[in-house]
């Protein structure tokens, strides 16, 4: 396993994503996709979710923001967590395989 992705949504995608930051095989592969209003540069949350993204994000660098989900409107430029997901994983691919040669 190369890249684990979490997209924290609900409570339980954020109870995996506090198992899979605290495993010492994992959390280095990690890429934390959340929602602007809860980034910890982009946001205005001061929860503790938020604060583990920020610790999360000090530590290992991988931590994104998308657009807002549950159906509302898209924000112009900001990319959804599929977009964001395709192109951290495709780029990882290129790099691999040309890293490999």
């Amino acid at each position: 396993m190369d890249l684990v992705f979490a997209n924290v949504q609900s409570w339980g995608s954020a109870a995996e994503f506090s198992e899979l930051r605290n495993n010492s095989k994992t959390a280095p592969k990690l890429r934390v996709i959340v929602a602007k209003e809860f980034h910890p540069f982009y946001g205005s949350s001061s929860s503790y979710l938020t604060d583990a993204y920020l610790t999360h994000d000090a530590v290992f660098g991988h931590v994104y923001m998308c657009s807002a989900t549950g159906g509302g409107p898209r924000e112009t430029g900001i990319p959804t967590a599929k977009e964001l997901a395709l192109k951290i994983s495709q780029r990882f691919r290129e790099w691999k395989a040309l890293s490999s040669t």
